[in-house]
Parts: C-alpha cells; sequence; structure tokens
C-alpha cells in the first residue's frame, strides 16, 4: 500500500524476477483481478487510482505529454495493473491516445514494463466481446486499436519481452483464432519498420532492383523504416526463431484445410499468408 515509492516497487520487482513469467502472471491475476483486488483497503485504494487515471487521460494531449507522463508514472508505480486497464480501454476506443502512453512507458517501472505485458493479454483475452466487424471478416476496431499500441510499445522499449505476447498468438491460431494474428502483423510491421500494403510505382519497381542505397532510398519514399529498425527487427526474429513459433504458424497454414466453411478456409489463409509475408520481409 505505498503511494509512488519506485524503491520498494523495485525491491518486490527483485523478488518477483526470479520467477517464470507464468507465475509472475499469475501474482498480477491475484493482486488486480483477484480475491486481493477485493480486500476493502486495497479496493479503495484501487478505487482511487482509476480515478486518477481517468482523470490523468482526460487532459493528456501533446502539448503536456511530459508533465502527465511522469504524473501517470506516478499513479502506475504503485497500482500497475489498474492504471493499464484504465489506459487500455481508453486506447481501444480513443487510438489517437496511442503515441502519447507509449511515450509515457519512458518513465515506468521495471515492474510495470512487467505489468503491462501482463494487461495487455488480460485485455486481449476478455470474453464477451466480437473480435470481427459486421461483415464477419474484418477486424473489430477495438482489436485493431490493441495491436497498435502493442506493436509500437514493445518496438519502443526493448526491456519489455515480446515472447508471452508471440506465445499467447501461437495459442489463439492453434484454437481457430485467426483474428488475433493482428497482433502479431503489428508486432512485426512496428518491430521492423515495415510498411504494409505498400502500393508502388512503376519507377519504384524499377528502383527495388537495384543495389542496397538506392533499394532504401525508394524505401523511405513511401515511410518503410525497416533500415532503421534494425535492432527491434534481430529482437522480435530471434524471439520467434527461438521459441519455433515460425515453424508453428507455418503448420497451422498447412493444417488449415480442416476448416468446414470454404470461405473462412480462404480468409484465414489471407491472414496467415499475409502475416507471415510481412515476417519475410525483415
Amino acid at each position: 500500500m505505498t503511494r509512488a515509492n519506485p524503491r520498494i516497487v523495485n525491491e518486490v520487482f527483485d523478488i518477483l524476477k526470479q520467477f517464470p513469467t507464468k507465475i509472475r502472471f499469475s501474482v498480477y491475476n491475484e493482486w488486480f483481478l483477484g480475491p486481493t483486488s477485493r480486500l476493502p483497503d486495497v479496493a479503495a485504494a484501487f478505487a482511487l487510482a482509476t480515478a486518477e487515471t481517468k482523470d490523468i487521460l482526460k487532459r493528456m494531449s501533446k502539448t503536456n505529454m511530459k508533465p502527465m507522463a511522469r504524473a501517470l508514472a506516478k499513479i502506475a508505480c504503485a497500482s500497475p495493473g489498474i492504471t493499464f486497464a484504465v489506459v487500455l480501454n481508453q486506447i481501444e476506443s480513443y487510438d489517437n491516445l496511442t503515441d502519447v502512453v507509449v511515450e509515457c512507458g519512458r518513465y515506468f517501472t521495471y515492474m510495470g514494463y512487467d505489468v503491462l505485458t501482463w494487461s495487455v493479454m488480460t485485455t486481449l483475452g476478455r470474453a464477451g466481446r466480437s473480435r470481427v466487424g459486421d461483415d464477419g471478416m474484418t477486424t473489430s476496431s477495438w482489436l485493431t486499436s490493441l495491436s497498435l499500441f502493442t506493436g509500437k510499445v514493445f518496438k519502443r522499449y526493448a526491456i519489455m519481452s515480446t515472447l508471452p505476447i508471440l506465445q499467447y498468438v501461437a495459442e489463439q491460431v492453434r484454437r481457430g483464432n485467426f483474428t488475433d494474428l493482428k497482433v502479431l502483423r503489428e508486432l512485426i510491421v512496428s518491430m521492423a519498420g515495415i510498411a504494409p500494403d505498400t502500393n508502388f510505382t512503376d519507377a519504384q519497381v524499377q528502383a527495388m532492383a537495384g543495389g542496397e542505397h538506392l533499394q532504401a532510398a525508394t524505401l523511405r519514399q513511401v515511410q518503410d523504416k525497416r533500415h532503421e529498425s534494425k535492432p527491434s527487427a534481430k529482437r522480435l526474429v530471434k524471439t520467434l526463431t527461438d521459441n519455433g513459433l515460425v515453424d508453428h504458424y507455418l503448420s497451422q497454414l498447412r493444417s488449415n484445410g480442416r476448416c468446414a466453411s470454404l470461405m473462412r478456409i480462404k480468409h484465414r489463409s489471407r491472414l496467415l499468408a499475409r502475416t507471415l509475408m510481412t515476417y519475410i520481409s525483415i
């Protein structure tokens, strides 16, 4: 029950980081969603943190980013799970907050980064809401906004491991939840700096057949930043390859024929193929 004391928070995390990710995330779930969160004193502190976070987000803009970012980080210091739940809920509705909140991350504690990863996974896995648009094919707006934020925040902060998110998406794909590939695609696009769905002119197509420097200049014309994103791209590729996740996605593409509906087969295969092609572009 401390208020903005990073030293104590860091000491607690020094103990927690000795445990595997699954156990740490179970602890966060108990703290912020389980019986502990409903104890009278804890519930009162969390209610105050929720109100303060909402107030900060209402006043936050690009013109007052630094003081608001510090104020948000101060609240998140003691109650990161509560603060991030409010923040992610707002991002789902107002994606113009994405860049501002990503910038706020520079003031988070080490535990804050870890809890943010857990919060993203918890928000992604929340039941009872549609993951597709009204046409049954496009990705819902909340999932699109959350995926965009996920890609940007993991690109910005190397201390945040992408492995839990990538494993989550892999498990969702195994269960047939192909809409969550949006998260993987945004991670690839952001961390590798790839401009998705680029339409090259004839002159640019010819230039891409030239040397490395000409290709780089051409890619910059279409806002492709892969040459500036090599460190984060290498982090992502290493995590994917070292944990066998690329093979997992390829096997899912091969086994997609078991789906009953031909239209769903084509849509799922197209989603997975586009994501893998983006990965190959790294």
